[in-house]
């Protein structure tokens, strides 16, 4: 019996990846105060598409449920929460809240994405109003922190300012649309001749699609991107440098880049993008203040970030911070007819926190110290009349009590 196409089961090594991602991110999230909240998996197909427009309809699993209504799986965490953030008119801001756990997309199912995977998810609300950087920069510092926690290397993120760029393509170019922006978001992942070419097909002049391009290749420092592009003075460019200074107090790797502009048309102030030595980014975010208004808030500023949780475990394993399941634990080995006993005994050093089992099929002796050999690192080898502790790495045994190992089960088995 196959699974759906885009559909696994996750388990040993990468389970155990996923879980480390899930306790970085809710140790983080608490510690920058964060509140969790678990949105519904299923939305109302209005709701979904107020931010993505009807188009989403195919990328996303939608349907009608039994009552007729027209609902969809999540596609991420910002489209619940912001619900759940504007129906809260009592709540105050700046709200900071915080999602884990599994989306669904219906994607074509690629390296380190599946219809099914798991997102952790961090926005912050406050009230409309004139511009403050500490939100942008909180989001950028967290999703540093988040990968950078897990020991991954050369962590940086990518900086730019959706209203930075609508400016450059109106001054410059002379019009702005979502081709371009689309083509300037590829930059890093397709050839720039294809591009260009689907900005001709556009009805773009090619003067002008190589120009956008040439827009979307400017990175680095604050004074380089001003060294090469007309900036100076432009307001989304000073709120852009203030962000990227701040970080830098902070300590966080950060350039600006102009290709960054997050393909999604909601994003309307900074956004990012954070990597780890790839071209494929992590996690991203920005400000997407349109979004609050689509779902009927005014009055309400948002800004978020999130990561992709399966993408970042492959980058862990790449870089060798996955460790394979090991031999953990300690088995109960007994002699004929001492299973009860052995059962016994295990539960009694479960309940002083020490990882313990032992056969429940009354296999061999033989056969229980196999198992006890490649899952474990301790056995406890139960006989009539005596228990013993050995070492399977270092062979050593040594004879002890029932009432010893139990009063201090640490110094027989660290």
């Amino acid at each position: 019996m196959d699974l759906p196409r885009g559909m696994r089961d996750v388990f040993g090594t990468e389970l155990r990846g996923i879980e480390l991602v899930r306790e970085r991110f809710m140790r983080l999230a608490g510690l920058h105060g964060y509140d969790l909240v678990d949105p519904s998996p299923i939305e109302s197909l209005q709701v979904l598409e107020a931010k993505s427009g009807p188009s989403i309809r195919d990328e996303i699993y939608a349907f009608r449920d039994k009552g007729g209504r027209e609902v969809g799986l999540r596609f991420d965490f910002t489209v619940g929460l912001m619900r759940h953030a504007a129906a809260q008119r009592s709540m105050p801001l700046p709200a900071k809240l915080a999602s884990f756990g599994g989306v669904f997309r219906y994607d074509e199912p690629q390296r380190g994405r599946y219809r099914y995977f798991h997102q952790w998810n961090v926005e912050v609300y406050g009230p409309s109003g004139p511009y403050e950087p500490a939100t942008d920069v909180e989001l950028a510092e967290f999703t540093y922190g988040m990968l950078d926690g897990l020991g991954l290397q050369n962590v940086s993120l990518r900086l730019n300012h959706r209203g930075l760029i609508q400016m450059l393509l109106n001054n410059t170019v002379g019009l702005n649309t979502p081709p371009m922006l689309r083509a300037m978001d590829r930059l890093q992942k397709r050839p720039r001749e294809q591009l260009v070419s689907e900005l001709v097909s556009a009805k773009i002049p090619r003067q002008k699609a190589e120009k956008v391009l040439d827009i979307a290749s400017v990175s680095g420092t604050a004074d380089t991107v001003e060294s090469r592009l007309p900036v100076s003075g432009l307001e989304p460019w000073e709120q852009l440098r203030e962000v990227l200074g701040m970080l830098e107090e902070r300590g966080v790797p950060a350039e600006a880049d102009l290709g960054i502009v997050r393909g999604l048309d909601y994003y309307s102030g900074v956004v990012f993008e954070a990597y780890a030595g790839s071209t494929d980014a992590l996690a991203g975010g920005g400000r997407y203040d349109r979004f609050a208004r689509a779902m009927g808030r005014e009055d309400l500023g948002a800004a978020g970030a999130a990561g992709g949780v399966e993408r970042t475990v492959l980058a862990m394993a790449e870089q060798d911070l996955l460790e394979e399941p090991g031999r953990r634990g300690t088995r109960i080995v007994y002699a004929d007819g001492m299973q009860k006993e052995a059962l016994l005994l295990a539960s009694k050093l479960r309940s002083r926190g020490v990882p313990a089992t032992a056969d429940l099929s009354a296999k061999s002796f033989k056969k229980q110290f196999e198992a006890a050999r490649s899952a474990s690192r301790y056995a406890v080898i139960l006989e009539k009349g005596s228990i013993s502790v050995k070492d399977l790495e270092s062979r050593e045994q040594r004879r002890v009590s029932e009432e010893d190992l139990l009063a201090d089960p640490q110094s027989y088995l660290p």
